[in-house]
């Protein structure tokens, strides 16, 4: 493994700051009026939401790198006098796109908390009334084969959190299943929810579909923008049991749900209602569930005036509109699209 010299980024950090020069020529600081003037240079409008009143929003509710991340769903000019320049951008729909991105981050974060609290009580009833297992055999199992588990619950186990220790200290007193489920983190848990139902089938059918419900999660749990580049990845690999559910299920024509599945938020969220749908089954937390989802797509059409130009963002929002009314099967008093 590369050892990092502290010393030496210490160095070219100042470096780089006294001289304007570093890794990568290091970005000279900008004021917020200087951000608002580079964001004029790069085509973004003022017409809807006044300079004034941009540099009031920056201040006051987001950063300068959050909000123009979500030019990334825009193009530029690739000719002419205007090359290098945004399309048809206002700073308007940048701050529509974040409103809306956290949002969206809030509904992914609910509802991979309701999958993960669905999972365990499914693991905690299929083993309740399995014979072949004390809850110990298991686990001791598990731990042998992912022993960096064990040690990192035994190092938190030793800190003093008033949350969370005691939990630690009471698994390492009794190492049992009913235990473990409480102290292991979202992606510790897949990895052995997974494993007990590989030992003791039928293994879940939302098995193959955890790893994006677990990237979604911690892209919404760690507050990253999510809706900030949604054009299509060609080096991003779909996962196979999504990219055939999806075909089984008829959502959207072969190419526009290839296109789609392309894209790492619009695959993750689609993954993440599969699962949803397959293992919650409170119908309260599933009718609040797509409700709230259906009150967000409402919400987008607020200012549709915005996106009515950006045909990537309105192919978006239809695949993802079709992805949850073929799941739903209840009636609101919200509109559809």
């Amino acid at each position: 493994m590369k050892i990092i010299n502290i010393e030496k980024i210490v160095g070219l950090c100042y470096n780089g700051f006294i001289k304007g020069r570093g890794i990568r020529a290091m970005q000279k600081k900008l004021t917020i009026p200087d951000q608002i003037a580079l964001m004029k240079a790069e085509g973004i409008g003022f017409h809807i939401i006044d300079e004034t009143e941009a540099e009031a929003y920056i201040t006051e509710n987001t950063v300068y790198f959050k909000i123009k991340t979500f030019a990334k769903n825009y193009e530029k000019y690739q000719r002419g006098p205007k090359k290098g320049q945004y399309v048809n951008l206002e700073f308007a729909y940048l701050k529509e796109l974040a409103i809306l991105d956290g949002l969206f981050r809030k509904l992914a974060l609910d509802m991979c908390l309701n999958i993960e609290h669905s999972m365990k009580v499914q693991i905690n009833r299929d083993f309740s009334a399995n014979q072949r297992d004390d809850g110990y055999g298991i686990v001791a199992e598990f731990l042998k084969k992912h022993n960096y588990i064990f040690r990192k619950l035994s190092k938190m186990a030793e800190k003093n959190s008033p949350y969370s220790s005691f939990l630690y200290r009471r698994f390492l007193e009794e190492p049992a299943l009913w235990n473990l489920t409480e102290v292991l983190s979202f992606g510790e848990f897949v990895t052995f929810f997974i494993y007990y139902y590989k030992k003791f089938p039928p293994e879940s059918p939302a098995a193959p579909l955890l790893q994006p419900v677990k990237y979604l999660r911690n892209a919404s749990a760690h507050n990253n923008a999510m809706l900030n580049n949604m054009k299509p990845r060609k080096d991003f690999i779909p996962n196979r049991a999504l990219a055939e559910r999806m075909a089984a299920m008829k959502i959207a024509g072969k190419g526009a749900r290839k296109k789609r599945l392309h894209i790492p938020v619009i695959h993750d969220v689609t993954a993440t209602f599969l699962v949803f749908d397959q293992v919650v089954r409170s119908r309260g937390v599933r009718e609040s569930t797509f409700r709230e989802w259906w009150e967000f797509m409402e919400r987008c059409r607020i200012h549709s005036e915005y996106f009515q130009t950006n045909d990537l963002l309105l192919a978006n929002y239809d695949f993802l509109c079709k992805v949850i009314d073929s799941l739903d099967g209840i009636e609101y008093n919200i509109g559809k699209k």
